[in-house]
């Protein structure tokens, strides 16, 4: 990762702008399990150089390897927070309820007396999505976070169901057959399923 986002630095200088074009996508799944030193700064301002970074973390306290203060950094950076159902992580789960913010609910009550009844009405600030319900969303959606807008619930669209499948899953058998031809591995492995058959 240092190397590639140290050759990335080199060709985002020689161009104009000192942006890359097209941009270079930085997909990190599961990034907790390889603590990538140089992940807080590619977050925070691999944009401007056309670095585009999707990193995936099971829960915001995952994160906390960095230490707490860069925690929240790498929080902050991230344009595009996409959140999905399943997280348990009690004070996670709380801190997306209050980001996502409340709304008046109006409350009506009723009251006898004496000289008869009487209705009125408040108002109470709710939570939007409680923590509950964030960690109860339907599966195949997420909450997405975008910088200043409203944080909306989304429906995701596996990739299996995208029209550009079938091309993806035929290039990545050609880059695996590829990959498993020029291993210097390659001669063991055939050689070790030979004997095995």
């Amino acid at each position: 990762m240092e190397e590639i986002d140290h050759v990335t630095d080199g060709l985002a200088a020689a161009m104009p702008g000192s942006r890359i074009d097209p941009p270079v996508s930085f997909i990190l799944d599961e990034a907790a399990n390889f603590h990538i030193q140089m992940l807080p700064k590619l977050i925070s301002a691999g944009g401007g150089a056309g670095k585009q970074v999707l990193a995936v973390f099971q829960s915001r306290s995952q994160m906390s390897a960095w230490g707490p203060a860069v925690e929240r950094a790498m929080w902050d950076a991230a344009s595009i927070k996409i959140v999905l159902p399943g997280g348990s992580d009690e004070q996670d789960l709380r801190g997306l309820s209050n980001l996502i913010g409340e709304s008046p609910e109006a409350r009506e009550s009723y009251s006898t007396s004496a000289s008869g009844a009487s209705t009125s009405w408040s108002e109470q600030e709710t939570a939007i999505l409680t923590a509950s319900a964030i960690r109860t969303m339907p599966k195949g959606t997420a909450l997405v976070f975008h910088r200043e807008m409203k944080p909306i619930v989304g429906r995701l669209t596996s990739w299996l169901e995208m029209k550009e499948a079938a091309g993806m899953k035929a290039a990545e058998k050609a880059l695996s057959a590829t990959l498993r031809d020029q291993s210097a591995y390659s001669a063991l492995v055939a050689e070790h399923q030979s004997r095995t058959r």
